[in-house]
């Protein structure tokens, strides 16, 4: 079932505005295939923004002007991203709930954080001003279990035993934007990150970090590295390259002795730190 999903105060990437007379809400969410996500001014909703796609397959985010020029600039930053969290991890096209607004409220703060929109400093000035208008979660807590060692260590637990599984216990529905490609979500999903997925290969994958420059990037991979690190065991044979392809700027590399399985943590040219998850052959 497609979802209709609301906020009060976007993605990836930004595109163009809405339109020149709009410039106060343009929308510039792209989905997870990279395709610009239509932007449309509806001024009777009775929310700030919803997020959806028609009965034609097309996604779309409506948006009360009206209602956003009453907020601050960064509620209203926080506001597009919330809707266009819903279409990055594919929330419209599952029924709607409390826990998937908890993600996009995440997605929204983690975005704003690691693109230095909003300095952590100023999150809780926005948490009550959002908060005053809508039963919001946690931003400092969307924040700080990306980095928690403990939740990490039992999600990497679980992700050793599915992953001896094939991946059959934690493989969701097919990719809806991308089905002939043979992704599928995964029902498990790294702390505070959303999205993970299953390629075609059988390897588990998640981007646990996006930033804007070099310092913000190495410094979360060298945290998360960190983390594993200290889960593997002596049955792990552990490396680490600088520079090891174009695109990278580091690999660190984890690979059980005795059943071949790999883990993977790469910090990109593109400040992006991904981890992924090879299971036995």
């Amino acid at each position: 079932m497609r979802g209709v999903w609301m906020a009060v105060g976007t993605a990836v990437a930004f595109a163009a505005p809405l339109a020149a007379q709009d410039s106060l809400i343009p929308t510039n969410c792209l989905d997870r295939t990279a395709h610009p996500i239509r932007g449309v001014v509806d001024n009777s909703l009775a929310y700030a923004g919803v997020a959806t796609v028609l009965a034609d397959g097309t996604p779309v985010i409506y948006l009360n002007r009206d209602i956003l020029k009453k907020a601050t600039p960064l509620a209203r930053r926080f506001v597009l991203l919330h809707e266009c969290a819903h279409h990055r991890l594919r929330h419209v096209y599952r029924d709607p709930s409390r826990t998937l607004e908890i993600e996009a409220d995440c997605w929204a703060i983690q975005y704003m954080v690691e693109h230095d929109i909003v300095k952590e400093r100023h999150v809780d000035e926005l948490q009550e001003e959002l908060g005053a208008a809508r039963g919001i979660g946690s931003l400092r807590g969307c924040l700080a279990v990306k980095e928690d060692p403990e939740l990490w260590h039992k999600s990497l637990d679980l992700l050793t035993v599915a992953g001896a599984h094939r991946f059959a216990p934690i493989r969701g529905a097919p990719i809806a934007e991308d089905p002939e490609h043979g992704f599928f979500e995964s029902t498990l999903d790294l702390p505070g990150t959303f999205g993970c997925e299953l390629t075609p290969t059988d390897a588990f994958s998640c981007e646990v970090f996006h930033g804007d420059d070099d310092g913000a990037t190495t410094a979360r991979y060298e945290t998360i590295r960190g983390i594993i690190r200290g889960w593997v065991t002596d049955a792990w044979l552990t490396f680490e390259r600088v520079d090891p392809r174009p695109e990278e700027r580091r690999r660190f590399v984890a690979q059980r002795i005795r059943t071949g399985a790999q883990l993977t943590l790469v910090a990109t040219v593109d400040h992006r730190v991904v981890f992924r998850y090879d299971p036995p052959p």
